[in-house]
């Protein structure tokens, strides 16, 4: 549900999500992405609680930086140097209410390089959600009647996706009821995981053949930015393998010319005693197709056991992580190879290899034995 909630320092406009704090875990992983040390998730037993974003508690101003002498000793036992912690008790016990103002008091006190290196550190020590604090949601209920209710954070969460993280808060789904003047839990959306993304369309058609009355939306359409940059990722997929495709071709070419050129000799041979040009020209197409292969399928060895570490350890993409999850991505991607992507790769090199060779297969054919025998 819309609502708008205020805290005394802030306000904002969010959506409302009332859950059965068990359940939602089978369906959503938001229980997995609780901010370490920022509180808890949602406990039926534990009435008028709420869960909101890390980028919902900044905007509440409910994420605050204090430098304290904890804060100060846990930033010594992680080597920052004395000559940075130095600078620091003077900020002791002042609270700062957003992560603009705290940076802009520590660019006062450190240099560039100093920042680059030791501001996330300093930064994550003094970071202070605040937890139980109240927070005052105005909705409406069933009659469009303006009704309000006081909630106590109990935790902080964090995904990739920075939209849904500024919206979406979660409380009690009977909690939320009963404030709308409602005796049951009122269900406004199902979410369904499918076990492959393909069949979402084909779901969404049986979906709405038997559930008249209600909306059935695929993740395209309630992520419609993410949809569009995953079509644009597969886009520049196949621009890349076309431009790999052509360093192939052209590296084959290459390759055969030589060949040829170095064994004018021996080909002026094998005409001269019989070989015709149908095998010369199988020889040659052979030849290509196997050293092609020889190669690719060391490359896919090779870069198999890369992506099976990298997709272990991910890859992060730190420098325009507030990007990607602008976008709903994460800024750490975990690389996966499927065997679809081998096949059609093994296919790909093969007919490029064909299409390659048939330019010094030609100029094989055009050898005339006796001028060739006479190449040295």
């Amino acid at each position: 549900m819309v609502a708008m909630a205020n805290t005394p320092w802030a306000t904002t406009g969010v959506i409302v999500y009332g859950i059965d704090p068990e359940r939602e875990k089978s369906v959503t992983e938001i229980w997995k992405k609780l901010v370490p040390g920022a509180g808890e998730y949602p406990d039926i037993s534990r009435p008028g609680e709420v869960l909101i974003s890390d980028k919902c508690a900044e905007i509440l101003k409910l994420k605050h930086y204090i430098i304290t002498e904890d804060v100060i000793d846990q930033l010594r036992g992680e080597k920052v140097p004395e000559n940075i912690l130095l600078r620091l008790p003077d900020l002791k016990e002042t609270r700062f209410r957003s992560p603009k103002d705290f940076r802009d008091i520590l660019k006062m006190r450190f240099t560039r390089r100093e920042l680059d290196r030791y501001g996330n550190l300093i930064a994550a020590a003094a970071l202070d959600y605040r937890i139980r604090n109240r927070v005052l949601l105005t909705l409406s209920d069933g009659t469009g009647t303006p009704v309000q209710g006081a909630f106590r954070v109990c935790g902080i969460y964090k995904t990739t996706n920075t939209g849904f993280d500024q919206a979406a808060i979660f409380v009690n789904a009977r909690e939320l009821a009963q404030l709308c003047g409602k005796d049951e839990i009122m269900t406004h959306e199902i979410a369904i995981l499918l076990n492959d993304i393909k069949e979402a369309g084909n779901v969404k058609d049986k979906l709405e053949g038997i559930s008249s009355g209600n909306s059935v939306r695929t993740w395209r359409e309630l992520a419609p930015d993410a949809a569009l940059m995953n079509d644009y990722m597969i886009m520049y997929y196949f621009m890349f393998i076309g431009i790999i495709m052509l360093a192939l071709a052209f590296g084959i070419i290459n390759t055969m010319l030589m060949a040829i050129l170095e064994r004018t000799r021996e080909l002026g041979m094998l005409m001269a005693i019989g070989m015709n040009r149908k095998r010369i020209f199988s020889m040659i197409m052979l030849e290509t197709i196997f050293l092609t292969l020889t190669g690719a399928v060391t490359g896919m060895i090779a870069g198999w056991a890369i992506v099976e570490v990298l997709g272990k350890t991910g890859i992060h993409f730190s420098g325009w992580g507030e990007g990607f999850e602008a976008m709903g991505f994460a800024a750490r991607v975990y690389p996966v190879v499927t065997p679809d992507f081998f096949i059609f790769t093994t296919l790909l090199v093969v007919v490029t290899a064909i299409i390659s060779s048939l330019w010094p297969a030609r100029k094989a054919l055009k050898l005339n034995p006796v001028e060739a025998l006479r190449t040295e």
